[in-house]
């Protein structure tokens, strides 16, 4: 009893932080918020758990070889390209240059060629 009491107790102080934290955001100019939305980015990024992984050349289903989801993706070799569906979509991109948002349903087949392609998860689009 006296654990749930302390538990409730812990629990009633830490609601008004909570809820202050989020009427703090609402007096906000657009500007900060930017500015604060660029910071999360930043820190998301560079977090240890954001991953990267690097795709090999192949042809890969969504859903068993690859997770559905939202990915950006670039390439660090001199040219590679990546083909969705039997071009349904299709992108050819050299190192630098990136895709990014592309969204992957269960089931599409992703076919990477001349290259290897980097997939991380979408984060937004940072401004």
């Amino acid at each position: 009893m006296k654990r749930i009491l302390a538990v409730v107790a812990i629990l009633a102080l830490l609601l008004p932080c909570v809820l202050a934290t989020a009427m703090e955001l609402d007096t906000l100019s657009f500007d900060e918020l930017v500015e604060l939305h660029k910071e999360t980015f930043l820190k998301i990024v560079t977090h240890p758990d954001y991953k990267q992984v690097d795709v090999p050349p192949g042809k890969y289903e969504v859903g068993v070889h690859i997770p559905v989801g939202e990915y950006t993706i670039t390439t660090n070799d001199s040219y590679t390209s990546i083909v969705i569906n039997d071009y349904k979509e299709a992108h050819v991109f050299k190192k630098g240059e990136v895709v990014g948002r592309l969204v992957l349903n269960k089931g599409d087949i992703v076919e990477i060629s001349n290259g290897t392609i980097v997939f991380a998860p979408f984060v937004g689009l940072g401004f």
